[in-house]
């Protein structure tokens, strides 16, 4: 995993992740840390949009793997909880938008990995 992206979210919000060095990026390895009460969704961007265009029209909840677990979670179920998790990601950025907050800081690490 070449490269690392950081971030966090204080209240409702989203995080970007994107990256658009050499090699196509395959698959993302998500870490969500930090104390919070609130629910995050994971979605899925086509590679390249602008990031001032992105609307409810041009991305989606995806699903993702549990990395400890291996069960797949749905995309529209989100976390509520410090975890980490792998999305197969071939040709798009991820967006990791806090839909419902309470309290806390939410941390997001995102580490790429390229085909």
């Amino acid at each position: 995993m070449a490269a690392q992206l950081h971030g966090s979210l204080g209240a409702t919000g989203s995080i970007r992740l994107g990256e658009s060095g050499e090699g196509t990026v395959t698959r993302w390895v998500i870490q969500l840390s930090g104390t919070f009460v609130g629910t995050l969704i994971v979605e899925a961007i086509v590679k390249g949009t602008n990031p001032a265009l992105v609307m409810s029209t041009n991305k989606t909840a995806i699903a993702t793997t549990n990395m400890t677990s291996g069960s797949v979670v749905a995309g529209a179920t989100g976390y509520t909880a410090p975890i980490i998790f792998w999305v197969d990601a071939t040709g798009l950025d991820l967006q990791v938008t806090c839909s419902a907050y309470t309290s806390g800081t939410l941390v997001v690490d995102g580490y790429i990995q390229r085909g």
